[in-house]
C-alpha cells in the first residue's frame, strides 16, 4: 500500500474494539446487548434477594437471660407438654419406579396422573 494514511486505518482496525471503523453503531446488536446486560443484572438482584431470604430464614433467635433478677422464683415460663401431632394425610408411598415409568411411558400429564391415582384411591378404599 502507498497511502499511509490508509495503513494506518487498517491497523487501527485490527485493535481491539476497532476505533477505526467507517460504519456507525449496529442498532439491532446494541438493543440486544443493552437486553442481555440488564437480564443479567435483574438475575443478579433476584439471587441476591433469594439468598439474602434464605439467610433471614435459618438465622437463630438467641435469648439472653439477665443475671440479675428481681424475682426469685427463676420458673417465669413453664412450657406445657404436647402430645403428639395429628397427621391428616396418609404416609404411604404408592408410586414406585415401575408405576412413574409406565405413566412416563403412556405420556400421561401431572394433571392427569393426580386424577387417576385419586379415583384409583377412591376405587380401592
Amino acid at each position: 500500500m502507498s497511502n499511509e494514511i490508509d495503513k494506518r486505518f487498517l491497523n487501527c482496525q485490527r485493535q481491539k474494539g476497532r476505533p477505526g471503523i467507517l460504519i456507525g453503531i449496529d442498532l439491532t446488536s446494541n438493543k440486544s446487548e443493552q437486553k442481555k446486560y440488564i437480564r443479567l443484572q435483574e438475575s443478579e438482584k433476584r439471587r441476591k434477594r433469594a439468598h439474602d431470604e434464605i439467610k433471614v430464614l435459618y438465622e437463630t433467635v438467641e435469648f439472653i437471660s439477665s443475671t440479675e433478677s428481681d424475682t426469685d422464683d427463676e420458673t417465669l415460663y413453664e412450657p406445657t407438654e404436647t402430645g403428639p401431632s395429628i397427621r391428616k394425610r396418609a404416609l404411604t408411598q404408592f408410586l414406585t419406579k415401575k408405576l412413574v415409568a409406565v405413566l412416563d411411558r403412556c405420556k400421561v400429564s401431572d394433571r392427569d396422573v393426580t386424577y387417576l391415582l385419586m379415583a384409583t384411591a377412591k376405587a380401592l378404599g
